[in-house]
């Protein structure tokens, strides 16, 4: 019963470090991660700016030309 009783502290103690290893392995990895995630949430952003940037310029172009008349 004793031995059984040691052994599951030994091994909790081996998760808590590994659980702290983990964190500053986080913490150490979360400034790369961070700028990694931005850039991949920036990216369909900058591709909606782009296409709505290209419709912008098609439809003043059109009305420019007076391809389609928005008086009436």
């Amino acid at each position: 019963k004793v031995a059984r009783k040691r052994s599951e502290v030994a091994s909790k103690a081996r998760t808590n470090v590994g659980v702290e290893a983990g964190w500053e392995r986080a913490r150490g990895g979360a400034r790369e991660r961070l700028r990694v995630d931005a850039r991949a949430a920036l990216t369909p952003i900058r591709y909606a700016l782009a296409s709505y940037r290209a419709d912008l310029v098609q439809a003043y172009s059109a009305e420019n030309t007076h391809s389609f008349d928005t008086t009436s």
